[in-house]
């Protein structure tokens, strides 16, 4: 590892079981538990303060895992492929460190539930139930379905045999017909030239039938062709325009452009005047020279009545005359520009009319293009309906002439085409029945193929029912163990330890919605063979650490972390004197491969020699 923590360099052999990590504070012990918490997968990790850029690679059973801190901009990022992607488990149930969460929860005396609970995710069980539960209801109503279908097999079982016995009966049928027709053959060539009269009889009444169709179609669209050409023409004569009103308003507006220009010339030229006369006056141009003497008093008091002189013509005239002369010709620019105002209103209006009138006129010229096209549709429309007129007349005189000739031939045709009749109805009463017959088996077999994804569908649905209700008591089950896990451990770690503590155990307790339960841990102790309830805030800080590891032993087996995390790591247990830290450490390697724990050098003597060491020296 390189520059993790307040680590430069170092590589270290880990054996399984126990290390012992010796040394004082402050000798990088815990930024080395750090750093195989961060290649675990933990966020425990911190890169080195002056540092850019730190790392750590863990080499395990021939796979290397890494974690990689990088600094820019002042922000660090973490990278690397990391021995596991569950970083909430690490750091809950695995990193045992002073912040650890369950630690840290006792010794705030914080609800133990969302400690052990943490790594859970609700949000994605919720949504697994949801799924589940949409997956329940599409199998009831296909289950429903299939139900139906499977019901309709009597029915069709009784169609399928009534069918067949129907078929039988019309086959004895056509049997005794056909030795009727067989009876005609003498006059076959009779009859066949007067089933052709009829046929051709039939052909021409469907032809006049088209035609008149097709009549009746032409006429529809010529009564709403004429429809719409009445739209239009209606349209056409509301719009108003005017080519008179047209060529005024653009006389009417070359005059305003007009004498807009003339009133901007001479509101420039007014404007100029004055601005040079205000320099004059201010002593920026030399235009005008002051006469008076020097010692004029009154001018001095009254600078209106000096004389000025005019070195153009030499004139004499008095200041106050020229501001007079001044402000008229700034009123003059103001009447101006009220006039030019004026006159941009009334050319806006102007234009404003004269667009309505252009696009009134182009209306008015589609409107004319469109009855023009509508007449001529009009026009063809009518035609059809005269050319179909005059096929009708055509075929229903072609009609009265072979109705004569089909009735010189009814008396043999009646009897041989009774025959051929009553023939052709019973083979197409045969066909029915055998298709009918057809579509009834089908069904059945349909029905059997219903039947079989009934038993297929309705063991999915047991088993979709199955994992809803796991997945529904997901949390309390595991809410349940963990209660369970830790009042169990949580007793062999007193009587291990020999704490003054008759019991330590967590309450469950729920509410109606399974987010809303809580753990409450509760302290028993025993005086003078009475036992009482007592609270965390008066254990003693080792009892309290103590407490604190067996809670996040607890959620390390509930959720079975020692599956794919195989090391526990213990820090800052200075508060548990040596022989119990002694006890404690050996107590919780019999749930990791590897199990890695810092103590100061005197707690470190308590442990037996066969302990792999790493003293802090090798910790760079």
């Amino acid at each position: 590892m390189t520059n993790v923590g307040g680590i430069d360099d170092c590589e270290v052999t880990l054996s399984s079981g126990i290390t012992i990590l010796t040394g004082r504070n402050a000798t990088n012990r815990t930024s080395f538990l750090s750093a195989i918490a961060g290649v675990l997968g933990g966020t425990a990790a911190m890169l080195k303060a002056d540092a850019d850029y730190g790392g750590v690679e863990l080499a395990l059973d021939g796979e290397t895992y890494t974690r990689e801190y990088t600094r820019q901009a002042g922000t660090v990022s973490v990278d690397g492929d990391p021995f596991v992607d569950e970083p909430e488990y690490v750091d809950t149930f695995a990193c045992l460190l002073e912040d650890n969460p369950a630690r840290r929860a006792v010794e705030r005396g914080d609800d133990l539930r969302e400690v052990i609970m943490r790594p859970v995710d609700t949000d994605q069980l919720r949504d697994d139930i949801r799924n589940r539960e949409a997956e329940r209801d599409d199998l009831r109503s296909k289950l429903d379905d299939l139900e139906a279908t499977v019901d309709r097999r009597p029915k069709l079982e009784r169609r399928r045999d009534e069918r067949r016995a129907d078929l039988e009966a019309v086959e004895d049928e056509l049997a005794d017909v056909r030795e009727t027709v067989d009876a005609f053959d003498a006059a076959e060539a009779e009859a066949e030239e007067a089933e052709s009269l009829l046929d051709e009889l039939e052909e021409l009444r469907g032809q006049l039938d088209d035609a008149l169709d097709r009549k009746d179609h032409q006429e529809s669209e010529l009564r709403s062709l004429r429809t719409k050409r009445a739209d239009v023409a209606a349209e056409l004569d509301d719009i108003e325009s005017s080519e008179e009103e047209l060529d005024e308003l653009d006389q009417q507006s070359t005059r305003l452009k007009r004498r807009k220009r003339e009133v901007e010339n001479e509101i420039d030229d007014l404007v100029r005047v004055v601005e040079f006369t205000e320099d004059l006056l201010a002593g920026e141009t030399s235009g005008l020279r002051n006469v008076e003497d020097e010692g004029d008093v009154a001018a001095d008091l009254d600078p209106s009545s000096k004389t000025m002189q005019c070195w153009t013509c030499g004139s004499r005239v008095e200041q106050s005359d020229i501001d007079e002369r001044l402000e008229t010709l700034r009123n003059l620019v103001t009447k101006k520009q009220a006039e030019r105002d004026s006159v941009e209103s009334d050319l806006t209006t102007v234009e404003e009319r004269r667009r309505e009138l252009e696009r009134s006129s182009e209306r008015q010229a589609e409107l004319r293009s469109r009855l023009d096209e509508l007449d001529r549709e009009i026009s063809h429309r009518e035609q059809n309906v005269t050319n179909y007129e005059d096929e009708a007349a055509t075929l229903r005189a072609e009609i009265d002439d072979l109705q004569e000739q089909v009735e010189e031939t009814g008396s043999l045709r009646e009897d041989v085409l009774s025959a051929y009749r009553a023939l052709s109805e019973l083979e197409y009463e045969r066909g029915k029945l055998e298709s009918d017959l057809s579509d009834a088996e089908a069904e059945l077999a349909a029905v059997a193929d219903a039947a079989e994804e009934r038993d297929r569908v309705t063991d999915r649905l047991s088993v979709v029912q199955d994992e809803l209700a796991s997945l529904r008591s997901r949390i309390d089950d595991l809410e349940r163990e963990a209660v369970e896990a830790f009042n169990e451990e949580m007793a062999s770690v007193l009587d291990l330890l020999e704490y003054d503590i008759a019991r330590v155990w967590i309450e469950r307790k729920t509410t109606n919605s399974a987010d809303d339960s809580s753990f409450d841990l509760h302290v028993v102790r025993e005086s003078d063979g009475a036992m009482y309830e007592d609270t965390v805030a008066t254990l003693s800080e080792s009892e309290r650490e103590t407490i604190g590891l067996v809670v996040a032993l607890a959620g390390f087996l509930v959720h079975e972390v020692y599956e794919f995390v195989p090391f526990v790591l213990l820090d800052s247990l200075e508060a548990i004197d040596s022989d119990r830290i002694v006890a404690l450490v050996d107590y919780f390697a019999g749930y990791a491969p590897f199990l890695a724990v810092a103590v100061l050098p005197e707690d470190a003597q308590a442990f037996s020699n066969e302990y792999d060491r790493i003293p802090a020296e090798q910790l760079g």
